[in-house]
Formats: structure tokens, sequence, C-alpha cells
């Protein structure tokens, strides 16, 4: 990724207030039926007696008509299952309440109408801010770059101190690099519509780059102490200097064990056959007491073998090499890049 050149934000969503629901009102009492009294039955008049014939033997019979007892006052019937009920009032609560609801329910529809409109415009000042931004992330991965180079200049040739040093800062680099996307994806110019989508298929690429140099720098991190003790190899003379050098090499490479990024794994313990392979058949050759007399046949057998082993050594740096390029090109973040910094600074025109 070098999307170096290129030039490339969101309001939190303002508090809904709930609307208040208007208090029910308290159901006014039934009042209770007062018992109505039965008119008590007025007395009938006396009848008019027909005239009989007196008799004798029996007292007369009164003039007045036996008085008629009055009906007692009705009771009060409760309410039963089949007595009429009175009428009932309308459920002025349960109307004041749906009323209620639907009145808050059409405030946040527009609410809601409103921040969607908020939420989803983008103006010519947030594609400003976010194609600045941009370039803060292009600006970081250029340095990563740059971090990532010299590290692997310095893997066997720069001090512990140096080392040290570029390795902190390739890490840092790699760690600002997520910084500064970060601040980039909070924008609302890459939240929304065409900068969102252009923004979400740059950092489908950008995350897995980011992983594989990390991957990339632990794994030099790691094989730095081998890198070290490989490179006294060419510093010796003596043949016995040299196969001791050799072995040590060997031994320092499988001592490394696995390591994070797979191209520099597969290099690393090919590397630790190899170097066992050249150390035992350079031995092989300094034992000849005379190479180039008796030993001849010997000593061309030896030496086409560590030859062989050369070669090898020379295709195992060479498969690295293009191992890492072709996982370079798997995990190039440039074309989405640049079709992301290309729309922030036409749309901020």
């Amino acid at each position: 990724m070098d999307p170096n050149s290129t030039d490339k934000t969101n309001t939190p969503p303002a508090e809904v207030p709930t609307p208040e629901v208007p208090a029910n009102p308290e159901t006014p009492e039934t009042p209770t039926p007062t018992p109505v009294e039965a008119a008590p039955t007025p007395e009938a008049p006396a009848a008019t007696p027909e005239p009989t014939a007196p008799v004798a033997t029996e007292a007369p019979a009164s003039l007045e008509a036996a008085p008629v007892t009055p009906t007692p006052p009705a009771e009060a019937t409760p309410f039963t299952a089949g007595a009429p009920e009175p009428p009932k009032k309308a459920n002025t609560k349960k109307i004041i309440l749906i009323a209620g609801i639907a009145a808050g329910a059409v405030l946040l529809a527009i609410i809601g109408a409103i921040l969607f409109f908020v939420f989803t415009t983008v103006s010519k000042e947030d594609y400003r801010a976010a194609a600045s931004q941009f370039n803060e992330v292009s600006r970081s991965n250029s340095k990563l770059n740059s971090e990532v180079s010299t590290l692997s200049y310095s893997t066997d040739s720069a001090t512990d101190s140096e080392f040290d040093e570029t390795l902190t800062a390739a890490k840092d680099a790699i760690a600002n690099v997520k910084t500064e996307n970060e601040e980039l994806s909070k924008l609302k110019a890459v939240r929304v519509g065409e900068g969102g989508k252009l923004y979400k298929a740059f950092e489908e690429k950008l995350n897995p780059y980011l992983a594989y140099a990390g991957d990339l720098v632990a794994s030099v991190e790691k094989v730095r102490p081998a890198m070290v003790v490989c490179d006294a190899v060419s510093g010796t003379s003596d043949a016995a200097a040299r196969v001791t050098a050799l072995k040590k090499c060997s031994e320092a490479l499988g001592a490394v064990g696995q390591l994070p990024n797979a191209e520099f794994n597969t290099f690393i313990g090919g590397l630790k056959d190899s170097y066992a392979e050249y150390a035992t058949t350079y031995e092989g050759i300094s034992k000849l007491s005379d190479p180039y007399g008796d030993n001849y046949e010997q000593y061309k057998t030896l030496r086409d073998k560590m030859y062989a082993v050369q070669d090898k050594i020379g295709d195992a740096s060479d498969t690295f090499s293009d191992g890492l390029e072709a996982r370079d090109n798997e995990y190039d973040v440039k074309p989405s890049a640049e079709a992301l910094a290309d729309y922030l600074t036409e749309q901020q025109r």
C-alpha cells in the first residue's frame, strides 16, 4: 500500500426526548343506588253491606270492614347475574392512554426521520475531514514501509542496540497506522453511502496487511540471534573454524522454532538442514590429506556435493524472496486506497 499522494466526520445522535403520556384521570365512582321503598298499599274502602235478615241467635255484624295490613317496604335487590346492569361509562383512561401512545409514536417517527437525514447527509466539510485523516493513514503507512525495510537489512549487520531501536520503530509504525485508521473509521464520509462502501473495501485489505506486517516483524525479531551466529561463517578463513561456525549456524537456526510468518518459517527450516549438510561436506574436504592427488576422486565428490548445497541455499533465498513478493501482492492495499482517496478528493470540491 502506498496511497501517499491523495487527499482524503460524526456527530453523536441527539438525545431523543421521551414523550410524556398524559396522566390518566381517575374513573369517577359509580354511585350506589338508593333502595326504593315500595309505596304502602292504601286501605281499601269499606264495602257497603247488603241488608240481610236479622238472625236472632247471632250478634249483629260490624259496620266497619277489617283493616287491611299495608305491604311492608320492598328491600333493594343487589345486582345478580340475572339482573339488568346499569349502562357503563366510556373507558376514558384507556382512550387517553392509546392517544398518548399514538402521539409518542408519531413524534418518534418524526425524530427518527430527522436523525436519519442528519446522519446520512454528508457535507463537503465531512469529506474534507475524511480526506485529511486519510492522508494521516497514508503517511503512517509510508513510515511503516520505511521502518520494515530498515529492519530487514539490520538483522545481521546492525548492533544489538541499533536493531532494537529499529525493531521498536517498526512496531510503533504498525500501531500508528491502526490508530490513524481507527480515527478515519469514525468519520461520517466513510460510514455512509458510496464512501462507506469504498472504505469497507479499503479496510478489508488494510487489516490483513497490518497483520501480515506484524507477523513479519515478529519473525525478524525471533530470527535475529541465529542470523548473528550465521554471519560469523563468512568471517572465518581457517577450515576447522569454518566447520565449527557452520555447525553453530545450523544449531542456531534449529533453535529458532516456529515463526508467525509462513515464508520465514519455511526458509529458516530449510537453511538449518542445508547448513548442517554444508558443515559435514566441508569438514570431509578439510580432512583430505591429498585432495588434488591420491584423494582427488573423494575431493571431487565432496566438492560437487558442497556446490549443490550452496545452490540449495541460494535457491531457498530466491524462493523466500519470491514468497514475500507474492504475499505483498496478496495484501496490496494500493488499489482500494486509491479508489477511496479519489472519491474523497472529488466529493470535497
